[in-house]
């Protein structure tokens, strides 16, 4: 009975110490981790930056002491956007959200007073189905066509986002305004991005938690009262893109902060410090 029961121990330690993670804030950010780390790769691994040979490398968490951003920039490999837009277009997103606040169950990406809620960036690719040597988001005399760059993060808010957190698609607010464009413009040591900069009308990710949601394996949980699920809000939000003829893809890198402040900090310290090979560079 006593071998019994000394065989249990171990058993019995390693169950309370689940239970006491488990109860525990930090459950969520490490499952977080163990869940998207996996799942990112698997989606690079069918990615336009995988099939082409273009390796992009966008700073995130873990390239600073303090704590600002999720620790990795994230893959996700998209099947829908040409089907929603009616645009033959492949696309890959890569990016990066809030961290996690210390003895938060959640995301800093949900909090209201955070300078990372609603927050995002990243880089978008793109490359024609047909594999035809068509830009996108630009027409024939190399302008930009600002529209067509509109519908990504619209479509990333409206179908990938906020669904995944309790948010029908028909009720995601998407609007922008006050559109700057900014040609011939030289940014991660490549020449003749155009930059284009707007106010964003969209949801607050902030809401009730009430069941499980898919986000929540992602950016984990909620937390506290809230007035007003999915508030409307103002964001700023940067595109710069450019079409490498070289791998035949066009690229966009951008951000959605709360205002042109933080954007403008996030930019400098983060997105402008991406680095972009390619074999045939």
């Amino acid at each position: 009975m006593r071998r019994i029961f000394s065989k249990m121990i171990p058993l019995l330690i390693i169950a309370g110490l689940f239970l006491l993670l488990y109860s525990s804030p930090l459950f969520y950010q490490l499952r977080s981790y163990l869940i998207m780390m996996p799942y990112s790769h698997y989606h690079y691994r069918s990615s336009l930056a995988a099939n082409t040979n273009l390796d992009i490398r966008i700073p995130a968490g873990r390239s600073t002491t303090t704590n600002d951003w999720y620790p990795w920039t994230l893959y996700y490999h998209d099947t829908g956007f040409s089907r929603v837009t009616q645009l033959p277009y492949d696309l890959t997103i890569l990016y990066t959200f809030g961290h996690f606040p210390t003895f938060h169950s959640g995301s800093s990406y949900y909090d209201s007073e955070s300078p990372y809620h609603g927050s995002f960036y990243g880089a978008y690719l793109l490359r024609n189905q047909d594999d035809k040597a068509i830009p996108f988001g630009f027409d024939g005399d190399g302008n930009v066509i600002k529209e067509k760059w509109i519908s990504i993060p619209e479509y990333d808010q409206r179908y990938l986002v906020l669904p995944t957190l309790g948010l029908r698609p028909e009720k995601v607010t998407f609007e922008t305004k006050d559109i700057q464009m900014k040609d011939s413009v030289t940014y991660v040591d490549f020449s003749n991005w155009t930059m284009m900069d707007a106010i964003i009308i969209t949801n607050s990710p902030q809401h009730q938690f009430i069941e499980s949601r898919r986000g929540y394996l992602q950016y984990g949980l909620p937390s506290g009262k809230v007035e007003k699920e999915f508030k409307e809000v103002e964001m700023a939000g940067r595109i710069y893109a450019r079409h490498f003829n070289e791998q035949n893809m066009t690229l966009g890198l951008y951000i959605i902060a709360p205002d042109f402040q933080i954007l403008d900090y996030i930019d400098q310290n983060f997105l402008s410090k991406s680095e972009i090979t390619g074999e045939k560079f």
